[in-house]
């Protein structure tokens, strides 16, 4: 698990001074990380490319935990969109530990990927390579889907086929 939590400000007219300022105040290496094992890494809202009406999706998280204040987090679908379309190993690695514990579905996956409209994406990255990599992120994912569907096929004996899931790709990148 890793000690570190994004946060986006999303609403302050300085969001991304606000942003530079909590990863100084909390960020790593911070008093704050020694104190509690985890910091928060301040991030814009460029950072992440995310499908259409992601902030319709957001899911509220509300405990005794958070002193019963409300964190809004993205919906599992579109952090996993948004990962897919950072294209760091970790994260085609987080996304397949939540296919395979069934948190997420492959097909809404693509569904979402495919939604992302990167003529709107402000990135210092080249349309070609931003539609390269949404090309290959909705091609991994459907892999993920058809490795979904064969780890669960009945065999000729009634039984279901265990499928190694995790070995099944050679390149997590399905290029």
């Amino acid at each position: 698990m890793s000690p570190e939590i994004d946060i986006a400000p999303m609403r302050d007219a300085d969001a991304d001074a606000l942003s530079d300022q909590l990863s100084f105040d909390v960020g790593e290496w911070s008093e704050f990380h020694a104190t509690y094992g985890f910091y928060i890494e301040g991030v814009g809202k460029r950072t992440a490319i995310l499908p259409p009406d992601w902030e319709y999706r957001l899911v509220g998280v509300r405990s005794e935990a958070t002193n019963h204040a409300t964190g809004l987090c993205r919906d599992p679908h579109d952090l996993c969109a948004a990962k897919l379309m950072a294209h760091r190993e970790k994260d085609f690695e987080f996304v397949r530990a939540l296919v395979d514990a069934r948190l997420i579905d492959p097909v809404v996956l693509q569904q979402r990927l495919a939604s992302i409209d990167l003529t709107l994406v402000q990135s210092d990255q080249d349309i070609d390579v931003l539609d390269y990599g949404q090309r290959n992120a909705i091609a991994w994912a459907a892999g993920l889907d058809e490795l979904k569907r064969r780890a669960y096929l009945p065999t000729s004996s009634g039984a279901l086929r265990q499928n190694n899931i995790q070995n099944r790709f050679t390149d997590s990148r399905c290029g």
